[in-house]
């Protein structure tokens, strides 16, 4: 179960990062998401067209198999070799599509709970953002006790018969690409999985999370729009921007948007 913590400045919200036990520098204790409008789920956007369309298991799975074959007919000409080279299977797939714009069922998560506040104030200015905050370890040992040994498939075989069969069980994962591109590195970024693509992350971790614990498990920070811009203001100066998290051009044009932004009333003191 997930509580609801309204943010009132930007020191309360760097007093709660200063709070949280990171445990081991060579581990991933925490997974955190910034999303810019606070109403919006835990769900993957493929998950969420899916849904519109109205389709059976086994027809969504149709349907995610041929984006993904129209992605990678032509994802050559794009991506560098390096990169596709050390791509061998359908879910290091879906990361490329997801870091390109594609719907997948893979949600975005990051190593930083800064780096998610960027993702929380920057656009839907007139909407409360929001920040996620989930403990991985508790995830897995929770998946662990509900539907046995549930280690993260690491060859291709594996993954092929874990995410692309009807039926799947709703397991969800927490994950990483080994091989990253730039944007990865610079985002410190990851992915939950659910093998079953029907299932809502957000439902998954509600019905799975302890309710009482003497640490933070699974949260969700609201942040008011007011605040937005001063966030926004304080980001900047720890270099959290769009020319840092999107590394080229990409990035430069965001950039430009955020100082607009950054001009922005602050918040009344």
């Amino acid at each position: 179960m997930s509580t609801d913590l309204e943010i009132s400045s930007w020191h309360h919200f760097s007093s709660i990062v200063g709070r949280l036990d990171v445990g081991d520098p060579l581990k991933t204790a925490y997974a955190f998401r910034g999303q810019a409008d606070a109403s919006w789920e835990l769900e993957p956007t493929l998950l969420r067209l899916l849904r519109h369309m109205q389709l059976s298991e086994k027809e969504a799975l149709d349907v995610e198999q041929r984006c993904l074959n129209e992605f990678k007919s032509q994802a050559h000409l794009h991506i560098a070799p390096n990169i596709l080279s050390t791509t061998p299977d359908t879910v290091s797939w879906w990361t490329l599509m997801q870091q390109h714009g594609a719907p997948t069922r893979l949600l975005d998560w990051c190593g930083s709970m800064y780096v998610a506040a960027y993702f929380a104030v920057t656009g839907h200015l007139d909407s409360p953002g929001a920040v996620w905050i989930v403990n991985i370890s508790t995830v897995k040992r929770v998946m662990k006790e509900k539907y046995g040994e549930l280690d993260y498939p690491s060859t291709v075989g594996r993954i092929e018969t874990h995410f692309l069969q009807d039926g799947a069980p709703s397991v969800l994962h927490f994950a990483g690409r080994l091989t990253k591109t730039a944007r990865m590195v610079a985002q410190q970024g990851s992915f939950s999985v659910c093998r079953n693509l029907l299932s809502s992350h957000g439902e998954i971790l509600r019905d799975t999370m302890p309710e009482e614990s003497e640490k933070v498990l699974f949260i969700k920070l609201v942040i008011p729009s007011p605040l937005k811009n001063d966030f926004l203001r304080n980001l900047r100066k720890m270099n959290i921007t769009a020319n840092s998290l999107f590394p080229g051009l990409d990035g430069l044009g965001k950039s430009i948007g955020e100082l607009i932004q950054a001009r922005g009333r602050a918040p009344a003191t």
